[in-house]
């Protein structure tokens, strides 16, 4: 094929194909719409082995969310990679100019607030990839999250 896939390859699905990984972030600022424009994700380059930033030279990436609410200038957000790219909620989040509470590498850090990054993976469903089974597990929001929204 044109790709470089032998047909067999190409005709069976991936395990990963039915992949869903909602995660929960706290993002530092109010977050409107519902998905992130479009921001290819690459390497910074030399001076940094970890961090990406938004290029046009990247690959692409995508992230659709939704606001679950906002309280002291932090919004609650459920976030879905459409794609699968290294700190993409954390840059995209950043991109919109809302970056994760607690974000050394793309925010701002606030020990005070919560001592990491403010991002929580709330439900993971996948096939298995040896039995096709469909296995789902969801986890509920952690205590350090919780205490950024209570009263």
């Amino acid at each position: 094929t044109s790709s470089g896939r032998s047909k067999t390859a190409a005709a069976q699905p991936s395990p990963c194909s039915r992949l869903a990984s909602p995660a929960c972030a706290s993002c530092c600022g109010v977050v409107y719409g519902s998905t992130v424009p479009a921001v290819n994700v690459q390497r910074s380059g030399r001076a940094s082995a970890m961090r990406r930033t938004p290029s046009s030279q990247g690959q692409a990436a995508s992230t659709d969310h939704r606001v679950l609410g906002t309280r002291r200038g932090l919004s609650l957000v459920e976030l879905i990679p459409r794609t699968g790219r290294t700190h993409q909620i954390r840059v995209h989040t950043a991109a919109l100019g809302c970056p994760l509470a607690g974000d050394w590498l793309y925010g701002t850090e606030d020990r005070d607030l919560i001592p990491r990054p403010a991002l929580h993976a709330a439900a993971l469903a996948l096939d298995h990839p040896v039995t096709g089974e469909h296995l789902s597990f969801t986890a509920p929001l952690p205590a350090d999250m919780k205490k950024i929204y209570a009263p």
